[in-house]
């Protein structure tokens, strides 16, 4: 993604963009003050003539004065920029963030002048995560900011510890003992990020139901009974969460991950049938807790969901990721949705122009039907999915989103801990595509099921002829 470029407008006036320009670029000015020097002399033919040359050092010095007075403000105006730039990429409202922005000059002062580059570290701290958008720079001199291309974000629940350096900010984490350090150079505000980060994680901010003194009773809950294996929790199939709720290492792993209550002793002591069975029980007393995490949250997707998000902690990364069909890359997607379009008739075509922008495959029929299917495996890709979506409805007869049931179930989580969300909507990816008239196809490696259907668009006729003429053959997917 190329870096996007924002110029700064001081709201001087000409002549105080002039002086602003010659503080910065002297060179026009010590040439005229030798002009000057040598003018002088020859015209006075004394060397007092000389003298002369003070005048556009004079002017020289005045414009530095003037760049020392107007930096502060410009440096103010571009933080701004950057940290509303970075709200926004990240995906959090700028006027209810709790933002840091760090500044590190990365030149040094020249002459008189104070440093001309810089780099900016925009820190948003939430209750249950933080974000940092690391790696936009200014240049004071020509007042140009060029934004960084990517944000990342870091869960409390996965630091272990959070630790001063002498110019960073070490975040280790509790996977792998991996950890990340954040540039804070010698700004003052680093105090202020450190402290915010440490009360995060050492007080973290999360509504539970208040546990009972004594462990749930389980003598009435009714074993688990779930739906035909066309339902989905959290978007896998009723079947795969069958099969996690017969290994007895899951069973244990969500006693610990749902805070089930009871001593650990008392839990060992528990048979797997009895601890399912208090797992369903905490579940329900969850569900009619108004400040909870999972309100109103059918039971079978607070199992699948709390599968998902202990990942790595009572679970390793391997066991929920297989079920849920993770793939590495987006393009891995690609095979199975066009081998679906092809059992439906369609000849499927990799990487086509419709519009603006290219759909990754497109199904093209004897019927003259355009099917476009948008394939992702990245929020950070779907958070231009929607508008792209919008687009290709304007050119194909139905559009969809295919993606793993990871990527919806790590969109469900996200969407989740926002501080102003802090609530499971199991809904939430559905609504959005129903909205948009879309539909959604659910990629488990080499299987590739419907699970909302498309609203009929209605292209016009001449778009979608033009598109059909064009199709290139070099696009079409080979599946032999």
């Amino acid at each position: 993604m190329p870096r996007q470029s924002i110029h700064i407008d001081t709201g001087l006036d000409p002549s105080s963009r002039m002086l602003w320009y010659l503080g910065w670029n002297r060179r026009p000015l010590f040439i005229l003050a030798v002009i000057f020097a040598i003018t002088g002399a020859i015209m006075t033919q004394s060397s007092a003539g000389l003298l002369f040359a003070i005048i556009p050092l004079g002017v020289y010095l005045f414009a530095i004065q003037r760049v020392k007075q107007d930096t502060l403000g410009i440096l103010d105006s571009a933080k701004d920029a950057i940290v509303r730039a970075g709200a926004e990429r990240v995906g959090i409202p700028f006027d209810t963030s709790d933002h840091t922005i760090l500044v590190i000059p990365s030149s040094f002062s020249q002459l008189l002048l104070p440093p001309s580059l810089y780099n900016f570290t925009c820190a948003y701290v939430s209750d249950a995560f933080f974000a940092i958008f690391l790696g936009s720079s200014f240049d004071l001199a020509t007042r140009q900011i060029q934004l960084a291309t990517a944000a990342e974000e870091f869960y409390f629940r996965h630091i272990t510890a959070i630790n001063q350096n002498e110019d960073s900010i070490e975040i280790i984490f509790s996977r792998a003992n991996k950890s990340k350090k954040i540039a804070t150079g010698n700004d003052p505000n680093a105090a202020t990020l450190l402290a915010k980060l440490r009360a995060k994680l050492r007080n973290p901010q999360f509504i539970t139901p208040v546990p009972p003194d004594e462990p749930v009773s389980i003598a009435t809950v009714p074993p688990v009974k779930l739906a035909p294996d066309d339902s989905r929790y959290c978007y896998i199939r009723a079947s795969k969460l069958l099969e996690y709720l017969a290994d007895p290492k899951v069973i244990s792993a969500l006693m610990l991950q749902l805070d089930v209550p009871g001593t650990a002793a008392t839990h060992n002591h528990m048979a797997d049938n009895e601890k399912r069975a208090a797992i369903e029980a905490w579940i329900e007393n969850f569900r009619q807790t108004n400040t909870s995490y999972w309100y109103g949250t059918c039971p079978h997707e607070i199992i699948a969901a709390s599968i998902w998000r202990m990942r790595g902690y009572y679970l390793s990364e391997r066991v929920v990721r297989d079920k849920f069909c993770d793939v590495a890359r987006e393009e891995d997607l690609m095979r199975p949705v066009a081998r679906w379009l092809q059992a439906r008739g369609d000849t499927p075509y990799m990487e086509i122009q419709l519009g603006r922008r290219r759909i990754d495959v497109l199904g093209y029929n004897n019927k003259n039907r355009l099917t476009a299917i948008e394939l992702k495996n990245s929020d950070e890709q779907f958070r231009r999915g929607p508008d792209q979506m919008a687009t290709f409805a304007e050119y194909a007869h139905v559009v969809y989103l295919a993606c793993t049931p990871a990527f919806a179930a790590e969109y469900l989580e996200r969407n989740a801990e926002n501080r102003s969300v802090n609530r499971w909507d199991a809904t939430l990816l559905d609504r959005k595509l129903k909205q948009g008239g879309f539909g959604l196809l659910i990629v488990e490696r080499d299987h590739v099921f419907e699970v909302i259907k498309p609203v009929e668009q209605n292209p016009s006729e001449e778009r979608v002829r033009r598109i059909i003429h064009s199709l290139p053959a070099l696009h079409k997917i080979d599946l032999d």
